[in-house]
């Protein structure tokens, strides 16, 4: 089996900045937030339907 030699292609180790941008980085707080709040507001307004669903669950494992 041959190795494969990434020096021969002229490929070089990433930087920390480079992994950050390549891992996705940070969302801005205000889009945390928006998404934290959009959760919250469909938890509310759908909870009678979270909770049948939980309790069908749990009863299915008994």
């Amino acid at each position: 089996m041959k190795k494969l030699e990434l020096q021969n292609f002229g490929v070089v180790e990433m930087n920390n900045d480079e992994m950050k941008r390549v891992d996705g980085g940070q969302l801005p707080k205000w889009v945390k937030g928006g998404i934290w709040g959009y959760l919250a507001t469909q938890v509310i307004d759908n909870w009678a339907e979270i909770k049948k669903g939980f309790s069908e669950g749990y009863k299915a494992q008994i």
